[in-house]
């Protein structure tokens, strides 16, 4: 994982309450690709220790995109998922791996 998640950090907490709920009221399995996608990539914001609007600027969008992105209300082309994988340092295949929602839904917790 990239150096910038607090995982490694151990940085600031951000309110993660929110995100838990949504998960937890989801059901994960009949969700679009959009909308899995999206909580993904608000799953990696809220790991790392950036600000918002730092976190869009990074993955090279401005606030109201990110929005509609974390949102599922935006699809994003596959130049934008590999221009957020370079920005992340990750591989594809860890962005579009959701796991990680799967186990905060059956966990009932926030996983950093």
């Amino acid at each position: 994982m990239p150096l910038f998640f607090k995982s490694e950090l151990n940085m600031y907490k951000k309110n993660t309450d929110n995100f838990l709920n949504k998960i937890l009221t989801l059901d994960l399995d009949n969700l679009s690709l959009t909308k899995l996608l999206g909580l993904k990539i608000e799953y990696l914001y809220l790991i790392s220790v950036y600000s918002q609007l730092d976190f869009s600027i990074m993955i090279n969008t401005n606030i109201a995109y990110f929005n509609s992105i974390i949102n599922g209300t935006k699809s994003i082309t596959i130049k934008k998922l590999e221009q957020i994988c370079f920005s992340l340092k990750i591989e594809p295949k860890e962005l579009l791996d959701f796991s990680i929602l799967y186990e905060i839904k059956s966990q009932k917790k926030f996983i950093y």
